[in-house]
């Protein structure tokens, strides 16, 4: 089953085709936060918008070096 991550984002309108607007957000939260920050005039036209990303590989922690082999040696 494939892995996925999301972006949120805001975009507007411009000729009639979305135009995103913003840098990608890791929440909605963070989305209508940013959507707040413009004059409600404007803010009346920008929307929130979801993006779904796969994720083809994992992303992994590094293992841990053990410093017993190290003072063993």
């Amino acid at each position: 089953m494939a892995k996925f991550r999301y972006e949120w984002f805001l975009f507007g309108y411009k000729d009639g085709v979305p135009d995103v607007i913003s840098k990608p957000f890791k929440t909605k939260a963070a989305a209508e936060k940013a959507r707040g920050k413009y004059p409600p005039k404007v803010r009346g036209g920008i929307g929130v918008g979801i993006s779904q990303i796969p994720v083809t590989q994992a992303k992994r922690k590094p293992k841990q070096r053990s410093s017993f082999h190290e003072k063993a040696g």
